[in-house]
């Protein structure tokens, strides 16, 4: 059983779980298939999978690489996040898991770039028909400051 079987099977678990809180949930949401179907493409187009979107040319450019953008290691030119297929999948199985476990707040991120994990957040809970959490975003959109040495390492103990 591959990992995201096995994340898919204990997210089923979880959801089932919650079975009253779920059923009611199912009954507003999106059917099972046509939800997977929606954020499988929504997580394809907002990391550039779908159109193999290349690199920027400040990350060396060229050919897209399907195996440098599962992992992140390259930022694309027009997607919406260099996160990659991999941590974005991971933070839509978080997001299921906290709707299944009925875990009450909202999401946040900060380092935004372009939104595209906040996008795909808003598409899960959207999926579920979940009305009650709000994404929040939250970028400097000039980098992180130079760091400040009146607050400087302490030496490591020992």
């Amino acid at each position: 059983m591959s990992i995201r079987e096995k994340l898919r099977s204990e997210l089923k678990q979880v959801l089932t779980m919650a079975s009253p809180h779920y059923r009611a949930l199912k009954a507003k949401a999106f059917p099972d298939d046509l939800r997977e179907q929606y954020l499988s493409l929504l997580e394809s187009t907002l990391v550039g999978t779908i159109y193999e979107d290349a690199p920027l040319s400040s990350m060396g450019g060229g050919e897209y690489d399907a195996n440098l953008r599962e992992y992140g290691w390259d930022w694309p030119s027009k997607a919406f996040t260099m996160v990659g297929t991999r941590r974005l999948r991971n933070f839509r199985l978080m997001i299921e898991s906290v709707i299944g476990g009925r875990i009450p707040g909202d999401i946040v991120e900060t380092g935004v770039w372009r939104g595209g994990a906040c996008i795909l957040a808003r598409a899960v809970l959207k999926a579920y028909n979940i009305k009650d959490r709000r994404v929040i975003l939250c970028d400097s959109f000039s980098g992180l400051p130079p760091p400040n040495p009146h607050y400087s390492r302490s030496p490591a103990p020992g």
